[in-house]
């Protein structure tokens, strides 16, 4: 989707909110902005919670709206909003994903089904024809993080 459509779709929520909670949505004033905000990063019966950065474009999108209706827009640089947003962004933190370091060991687990292909690609049924592209991608992915050292010689150890 294109940033428009999503300011529009961003744009429709914010109405429906402040319809619902009988405030004037246009121009936005800081209780309906901190009344959705809030609402956007909570969740509520109507939606549920979105995470601190989404709420962010959200901003962005009601600040579009104005902008292109030549509204005061100040209301959208209040330190107020920005704090709404850091303390849900301390509510639930962002998760740092473990990554497992890309081994021999793992690229020859990947690969376990290369020893078993047929003579005639005609016969690779999907599945295998898949875990060959796979394990081939792997391959490639692991070749090319190595340094030139790794492959060029080995580390020689010194005599005791």
């Amino acid at each position: 989707a294109n940033t428009r459509s999503v300011y529009l779709s961003v744009q429709r929520g914010y109405e429906k909110h402040c319809a619902l909670q009988n405030l004037a949505a246009w121009p936005a004033s800081r209780q309906s902005v901190i009344s959705w905000l809030t609402s956007r990063l909570l969740g509520d019966s109507n939606q549920k919670a979105v995470k601190p950065d989404t709420a962010l474009t959200d901003l962005a999108a009601l600040r579009a709206y104005h902008t292109d209706n030549f509204l005061d827009d100040t209301l959208f640089d209040s330190k107020h909003l920005r704090r709404l947003i850091d303390g849900a962004r301390r509510l639930s933190p962002t998760k740092a994903r473990v990554r497992k370091i890309i081994s021999r060991e793992t690229v020859k687990e990947l690969s376990t089904s290369i020893a078993t292909l047929p003579s005639q690609p005609s016969l690779m049924t999907t599945k295998l024809r898949n875990d060959l592209n796979f394990a081939t991608a792997c391959r490639v992915a692991f070749a090319g993080f190595l340094r030139v050292g790794e492959f060029t010689y080995k580390k020689i150890l010194p005599l005791i």
